[in-house]
C-alpha cells in the first residue's frame, strides 16, 4: 500500500524545496518524522496504561471504555509509526541523491523541473516520488534526483 501522503504533487515538492532550500526542507522532514515517532511512543505508553487499568474487578462500561481508548491509541500509534517510516524514507532517498556528481557539493542546487519517475531502485513505499531534475549552483552540472 503506497503511503506517500499527503498526496503531494511533483510541483508542490519542488516548490517546497525551492522556497526553503533543500537543507531546510530535509531538516523539516527529519523533525516531522521524529515527531511522529514520539507520538507513536506516547501512544504505546498510553495503551499500556489503559491495559494496566483494566482487570476483573472493573465494570463492563469501564472495561469497554478502556478497550476503546486502547484501540484508538493503538491505531494512532500504528499510523504514526508508518508516517515516521515513509517520511524518513523520502528524506533519505532524496538526501542520498543531493550531492553534485561533478563537484560533490551537498544540497547546493536549483530545481529545474519535475516529472514522473522511471523504474529505478525506489523503495516500494516511495514509488510515487516524483523525479526532480536539478542543477548545481557551484559548477552548473545537472543531474536527476
Amino acid at each position: 500500500m503506497p503511503v506517500w501522503p499527503p498526496r503531494t504533487s511533483a510541483h508542490a515538492l519542488a516548490d517546497a524545496i525551492r522556497a526553503r532550500g533543500f537543507r531546510k526542507w530535509y531538516e523539516g522532514r527529519l523533525v516531522e518524522s521524529h515527531l511522529h515517532l514520539i507520538t507513536a511512543f506516547l501512544c504505546l505508553i498510553a495503551v499500556l496504561g489503559a491495559i494496566e487499568q483494566g482487570g476483573p474487578y472493573n465494570t463492563l462500561a469501564n472495561s469497554l471504555w478502556l478497550l476503546a481508548v486502547a484501540t484508538g491509541l493503538g491505531g494512532l500509534g500504528a499510523w504514526s509509526i508508518r508516517r515516521y517510516q515513509v517520511i524518513l524514507q523520502l528524506a533519505e532517498f532524496l538526501g542520498d541523491r543531493s550531492h553534485c556528481p561533478n563537484c560533490a557539493a551537498y544540497a547546493r542546487f536549483n530545481v529545474l523541473h519535475t516529472g514522473p519517475r522511471d523504474a529505478e531502485d525506489v523503495p516500494a513505499a516511495l514509488h510515487e516520488v516524483p523525479l526532480l531534475v536539478v542543477e548545481c549552483r557551484k559548477c552548473g552540472t545537472g543531474w536527476r534526483m
